[in-house]
């Protein structure tokens, strides 16, 4: 796990010599995010050379191990790396490791040359009108490309519980989170969020592409899986669904339980309940947000949401229930009420204070 990524691919350049399996597995790499930078389409047909040529073209984002930021180029170079550890071609090993021993029948890559039943287009929203939108992913590949089916990924659940598939050794490692190169550890494994969330262990990913989005969630002290696949690309549709679902079964999650209230950072707090109130009432206060996050701010779903909240009455209390220390900042939750209603709203803040990330949890 701890070996040089040029060990398996020989001709990445000279900038990745330092990367490791690990630094890929726990997004901790550094190596920039293919998905909207020029030359990565989705319908383009790159091959292994090609990809590493074109991402090879970009500077590190930061140091290896200096910080974690989300890199689906990370997982393709380790779909490399398995078709060079193995000598198989990377859907061909899958099938042989863990579609067929787990008779996962119904799973496979979603080549569109294929045919076969049941398969769904995926769709997403543009100007409020629902358009297809299922483009070729085949080629950028270990980062997405499967197609399955909730009855499959119920195998795949079950194998997690025994050995089977993976040593206890190695499923341990995979639910391990990341350590920082300052010693400073993130909620993140080998393809897994690992989190607590209101007491509640919580091992989980999403998934988002084009016209389509998925949620596997799994709590580990309750005996609960919820898996969600979903043929709009909505992004964190899927986690809302399954968020939603697990408060049925973990009332522990209800927004509406006494929750610890915390009076630290009232001039953060009167900052944030104006950006809350400005979106209920049509406005945005962009200077608020970090540039990479003002693109999600006129998003459809975003404003219809808003729209929809608005109509539950007047916000009236805006309180932080709880704080988080990240690497890149903080994480801080409140719990407000509009009209009758109560709504979470968890705001990502960079170190000089500006919002990377604006999440809202509705109490249903």
């Amino acid at each position: 796990l701890d070996a040089a990524i040029h060990t398996y691919i020989p001709k990445s350049p000279s900038l990745w010599q330092g990367v490791t399996l690990r630094h890929l597995l726990t997004h901790t790499s550094g190596i920039k995010n293919y998905t909207g930078l020029p030359g990565f389409g989705l319908s383009r047909r790159l091959n292994r050379a090609g990809f590493v040529h074109e991402l090879s073209t970009y500077p590190l984002d930061f140091a290896p191990g200096d910080f974690w930021a989300y890199s689906n180029s990370g997982y393709n170079l380790l779909g490399y790396i398995i078709e060079q550890a193995s000598g198989m071609p990377y859907w061909s090993f899958l099938k042989a490791r863990i579609f067929d021993p787990l008779r996962m029948a119904s799973t496979r890559d979603r080549d569109l040359i294929h045919v076969f039943p049941h398969r769904v287009t995926g769709y997403e929203w543009y100007d409020e009108v629902l358009q297809g939108r299922d483009y070729e992913l085949t080629d950028l590949f270990a980062a997405g490309a499967i197609v399955s089916t909730v009855s499959d990924l119920v195998k795949w659940n079950a194998a997690l519980s025994t050995t089977d598939l993976l040593t206890a050794d190695s499923m341990k490692e995979m639910w391990k989170q990341a350590r920082l190169n300052n010693g400073e550890i993130y909620p993140y494994g080998f393809g897994w969020n690992i989190e607590e969330i209101r007491g509640i262990r919580r091992l989980r990913h999403n998934g988002q592409t084009a016209g389509f989005s998925s949620n596997f969630t799994h709590y580990p002290d309750h005996n609960l899986t919820i898996i969600i696949l979903c043929n709009l690309g909505t992004i964190d549709l899927a986690a809302w669904i399954a968020h939603g679902l697990a408060k049925h079964y973990l009332p522990e999650f209800s927004l509406s339980r006494p929750i610890p209230i915390f009076a630290s950072q009232p001039a953060m707090t009167r900052r944030f309940k104006t950006v809350v109130q400005d979106r209920l009432e049509g406005r945005i206060s962009v200077g608020e947000f970090t540039v990479e996050a003002r693109s999600s701010l006129v998003l459809d779903h975003t404003e219809t949401m808003y729209r929809r909240m608005a109509a539950y009455g007047a916000l009236s209390k805006f309180e932080l229930i709880s704080e988080e220390k990240r690497p890149q900042g903080r994480r801080l939750y409140y719990r407000a009420a509009i009209g009758e209603r109560l709504v979470l709203f968890r705001f990502d803040v960079t170190n000089d204070a500006r919002i990377s990330s604006l999440i809202v949890e509705e109490e249903e």
